[in-house]
């Protein structure tokens, strides 16, 4: 959907069609809100390093904005690096990031639907935000997104959905490739929630438990002694 929809906009020439296409393409000054958020929140506990899954490459534009915005307001000491993360079935941005060589369209397989993007909208704008704020480019696998999946949950109660996830797993990754300290402080934006795709959710866990619906079976499966 990612890449045929605006594709199909391009052919169709009426006013309802460009809006749709600039959904897909449009500018990323919007997506400045979570990082916003994020400086006037945290102030001086600013992260070392901030990370986001990335699909058309408009979000992480616009977060690397508004981080940059922040710091020039005064809200945040200095603008934290920035941690783009693409699956590796479709990571267009990471080959021509960690390649050096200018960004070309590539394939798009991965069960990260909302990041299953192979021909980004914004390549340019999310590969000169990473760049200003000397961050780094991973991509993780399907697998370590689905395992990322429980250990957002577990880590912070919240659900993602599998793109999301991917930044989780992009720390890890990032860590294991020396590029995040291991004592270094990063936040993840968790930028989908897992209610958009629970087929994907239910193959990253053993499945639904059914318990009587006593507090004394609840107890029992949780192994919690009354």
């Amino acid at each position: 959907m990612h890449t045929i929809a605006p594709r199909t906009t391009q052919l169709i020439p009426s006013i309802l069609a460009l809006g749709l296409l600039l959904s897909f393409a449009g500018p990323a000054h919007g997506a400045r809100a979570p990082t916003l958020e994020l400086a006037d929140q945290l102030r001086e506990r600013t992260p070392g390093g901030v990370a986001l899954s990335v699909g058309d490459g408009c979000t992480i534009a616009g977060a690397v904005k508004g981080l940059e915005e922040a710091c020039r307001a005064g809200l945040i000491p200095r603008v934290p690096r920035v941690l783009g993360v693409q699956a590796e079935g479709a990571a267009p941005l990471v080959e021509a990031a960690n390649s050096g060589r200018p960004w070309q369209p590539g394939p798009a397989e991965t069960l990260a639907d909302s990041i299953s993007v192979g021909h980004a909208r914004n390549p340019h704008k999310a590969l000169d935000a990473v760049k200003r704020a000397k961050g780094a480019w991973v991509a993780v696998s399907d697998e370590a997104i689905l395992s990322a999946i429980a250990t957002t949950g577990v880590l912070s109660g919240v659900f993602a959905e599998p793109a999301a996830a991917a930044a989780t797993a992009g720390v890890r990754r990032a860590r294991e490739l020396g590029l995040i300290d291991a004592l270094e402080s990063a936040t993840i934006v968790v930028s989908g929630n897992g209610l958009k795709d629970t087929a994907s959710a239910l193959l990253a866990v053993d499945g639904p438990i059914d318990v009587k619906a006593s507090a004394e079976a609840v107890l029992a499966q949780l192994e919690v002694s009354t």
